[in-house]
């Protein structure tokens, strides 16, 4: 077997043949240290990005990066398994076998971390970290249905009914995902609840995580009223786009949002402060055709001038929508290829 770039340490992208990293994957695995796995990880989902490795070379390999001691190494398959549900699936069915996918790639993790330390026991902030990324994957890519009315509830205990919050229901770095799915699983009673007591909070970190979890609604009747909630008074400067980024953000609600932003942006923008208007193109960067790229770009020449930093914004969000589009067109056939096995 071949290790491309012994100790990670050269300054370059690798890609080899299937057979060449199925060695390298299977005997010389044990023999990498954490640097040169995370290198393996790294520079094989940047061969998916560049369309020189194909998707069942890639995600045959994802079970063992998902399994790996290091966070790092073992985080790798999650953006890879967001693309392909999110992008290259098209049907119900694709979806669902791209999320049992998922699901079995960090099932044992998941059940073995739980929703926090076992009473009295303490722990390295490293499997903390870990915990969230697992279950936010679980519960918004995966969609595990157990894991989703937990974190639901746990986010209802968490607001609770008395005016005041219940940190005992969840892990602190666990707060804003119980509150998302608290949110799309729940009904405008708990989003009314909830906007009041963001609202009604000083508590900036709260506010954050309470607003991101109003924006992550998929309701059509509560997603426009996420949205405006740009144009509310009540909103701080600082906060002005988080639930629009939010809706920005999900694929089941990122059309309407567009139609949003582009017919409120000028109220929406003056409001935000004058250094992040020039962000805005960045907004619309999740989406990945090459017609929404002309759309975009149709929409800010002219207005992206006066904008600080928004020319360069503008071309970086293009780019990134362009070469998403290029890498659907690369990898889809192959990709699902692999999960309609």
């Amino acid at each position: 077997w071949v290790m491309p770039n012994a100790d990670a340490a050269g300054y370059y992208r690798w890609s080899m043949p299937a057979d060449g990293l199925a060695r390298l994957m299977g005997a010389g695995w044990s023999h990498l240290t954490e640097r040169e796995r995370l290198s393996v990880a790294d520079d094989l989902t940047a061969a998916y990005a560049a369309g020189t490795a194909d998707g069942p070379t890639v995600f045959g390999a994802l079970a063992r990066f998902a399994s790996d001691d290091s966070r790092d190494v073992a985080e790798a398959p999650m953006g890879l398994v967001d693309f392909a549900r999110f992008e290259l699936a098209g049907t119900d069915l694709e979806r669902a076998s791209v999320a049992r996918f998922g699901e079995r790639l960090y099932r044992e993790q998941a059940r073995r971390l739980g929703w926090g330390p076992r009473r009295g026991r303490s722990e390295d902030g490293e499997v903390g970290l870990r915990r969230r990324s697992i279950l936010s994957f679980w519960s918004h890519t995966a969609r595990s249905a157990p894991t989703r009315r937990e974190a639901a509830e746990r986010g209802r205990r968490y607001l609770g009914d008395d005016g005041r919050l219940h940190p005992d229901a969840v892990e602190s770095n666990l707060v804003e995902l119980v509150l998302e799915v608290a949110v799309q699983e729940g009904d405008a009673a708990f989003f009314d609840l909830l906007l009041e007591r963001v609202l009604s909070s000083d508590d900036a970190l709260f506010r954050s995580q309470g607003l991101s979890a109003l924006g992550a609604t998929r309701d059509p009747e509560l997603s426009l009223r996420a949205l405006a909630l740009a144009r509310d008074e009540r909103i701080r400067v600082n906060e002005v786009t988080t639930t629009l980024s939010t809706q920005l953000g999900m694929n089941e609600t990122r059309d309407a949002a567009w139609a949003w932003m582009r017919e409120h942006f000028d109220e929406v923008f003056a409001r935000d402060a004058t250094t992040r208007a020039g962000y805005a193109p960045w907004h619309a960067a999740g989406f990945c055709t090459e017609e929404r790229a002309a759309e975009v770009d149709g929409f800010f020449r002219g207005r992206i001038e006066e904008l600080p930093g928004g020319p360069r914004n503008l071309a970086g969000a293009l780019e990134a929508i362009r070469l998403c589009a290029a890498r659907v067109e690369a990898q889809r056939e192959s990709t699902l290829r692999f999960f309609a096995r």
